[in-house]
């Protein structure tokens, strides 16, 4: 299921999974977080790909892509913290942490993190 988060919660079942990749540097992220980990089931799964921080390089850098530049001035870096603390606040546990490179220079955080059942 895709959702404009500006239209309101959808009527649905609780998912297994939400994808959330290279979009959190574009949203409130605390709220994201709250709505993301309500839409899960126990044992639902949020998997999350981050762009990391590059000191030399900005968070969009010029790469013709046109519907990237007229965003460059929505975009931040995502404290992967910040978003651990909360989701682990919310009963989250993480499954897998893995970072990646590409051969342009950017690396990005991939974080799978599981709502626990409750007891």
């Amino acid at each position: 299921m895709c959702r404009d988060l500006n239209a309101g919660a959808p009527f649905a079942e609780p998912v297994e999974l939400v994808y959330a990749a290279l979009i959190l540097e574009f949203l409130d992220v605390t709220a994201f977080l709250e709505y993301a980990a309500s839409l899960l089931r126990e044992d639902g799964r949020i998997a999350f790909v981050f762009q990391e921080h590059h000191a030399q390089q900005g968070a969009v850098t010029d790469s013709g892509v046109t519907s990237l530049q007229v965003l460059k001035d929505a975009h931040a870096i995502v404290d992967v913290a910040l978003v651990m603390n909360s989701l682990m606040a919310r009963g989250m546990t993480l499954e897998e942490r893995r970072s990646m490179a590409t051969t342009a220079g950017k690396s990005f955080t991939l974080l799978i993190v599981k709502k626990m059942r409750q007891s």
